[in-house]
């Protein structure tokens, strides 16, 4: 039996080849696709945080707020507003085909501060708080929020509940006032005075080596001091 040839047109496996390419590069090019906004609010000095973010703060002498999100997100759907001095940020996510809530999209928040005095997160929140200089400061972390902060303080309050991970031994502290509930992690320095309760399996680390200590395990959590 003779074998048929199989002939292609060069013109059109060019013609082929050349749309899979463009339909590949419009579609990766689709999920780097975003959008951002600058907000005006009111004066803030405290952050509460609800929802999936990744947030990036600093201290400076102008307050600046910017949201920006990607193609699988609207703006409209990052809730800001200020209450009480708390810039309160919420993610609504839409509904999807199926009725029910979209799962994918990311929200990154950009923020500078003139004044710092506390944060309360809630949720798969990434965060950096950078150049802290105040007198009193609260860490709040619930869920499993990590959070990265820097500057100094005079008294440091932290509670931590859920698996949160909070690295804080760059903010440099005299007092701090620790309670971790759950499997949470924290890092703190103190250089003066500290007092550590850990419930769960959760573990504290206390650098700045504070000459007054007062600290108490329930479970199989532990507290360093260094």
């Amino acid at each position: 039996m003779k074998t048929i040839p199989t002939i292609i047109n060069k013109k059109t496996l060019l013609t082929a080849v050349t749309g899979l390419a463009l339909m590949g590069a419009s579609f990766s090019g689709s999920a780097l696709v975003d959008d951002s906004e600058n907000r005006d609010l009111d004066t803030f000095h405290s952050l509460m945080i609800k929802g999936g973010i990744e947030l990036d703060v600093k201290i400076g002498s102008s307050q600046k707020v910017k949201i920006a999100v990607d193609d699988d997100l609207d703006l409209s759907e990052v809730i800001t507003k200020v209450e009480n001095g708390f810039l309160i940020i919420d993610v609504k996510r839409k509904k999807n085909f199926w009725g029910g809530k979209k799962q994918s999209g990311e929200v990154s928040v950009t923020l500078t501060m003139t004044d710092f005095q506390k944060v309360h997160v809630k949720g798969a929140v990434d965060g950096d708080i950078e150049g802290i200089d105040s007198e009193n400061v609260s860490l709040e972390v619930y869920g499993a929020a990590d959070l990265d902060i820097t500057g100094k303080c005079g008294k440091l309050s932290v509670n931590v509940r859920g698996a949160g991970d909070l690295d804080a031994d760059n903010l440099r502290c005299k007092e701090a006032d620790i309670n971790i509930s759950g499997a949470g992690n924290a890092k703190v320095y103190s250089s003066e005075k500290v007092k550590a309760i850990v419930s769960g399996v959760g573990s504290v680390t206390i650098e700045g080596n504070p000459k007054d200590i007062t600290k108490k395990i329930r479970g199989l959590g532990n507290i360093r001091i260094k």
